[in-house]
């Protein structure tokens, strides 16, 4: 018969701990991305098409959601935006088109 150590209940403790703390992560993520507006044929504009903001909000969701908690694209200008998107552009690995299609989401519903 098999005898385990005290430390063995440590460590699958310690696994459930991190797996439940991911699906709250994960669940409090996702409760944000439902919050953000979805574009419509309303917010199109001369500068951005329905797909072009559609795929900017599906970047911002993942590049990034993917390392903190998302903002509401109205709390800040498109001044401010440009700002945050171009501090995080090298951090999040965002290249200039992929940029550019972020803030013409996220300035789109101003």
């Amino acid at each position: 018969m098999r005898r385990y150590s005290s430390d063995c209940c440590f460590h699958t403790s310690f696994k459930v701990g991190i797996i439940i703390s991911l699906v709250a992560i994960g669940s409090m993520m996702n409760g944000c991305s439902s919050a953000l507006y979805k574009p419509t044929p309303e917010n199109v504009t001369s500068d951005a098409s329905l797909q072009e903001l559609q795929e900017g909000r599906k970047l911002y969701l993942n590049k990034c959601g993917g390392c903190h908690t998302l903002i509401l694209p109205e709390k800040h200008n498109a001044k401010q935006w440009k700002y945050w998107v171009d501090t995080m552009q090298v951090k999040a690995k965002i290249n200039p088109a992929e940029k550019e299609l972020i803030l013409k989401y996220l300035k789109t519903n101003e």
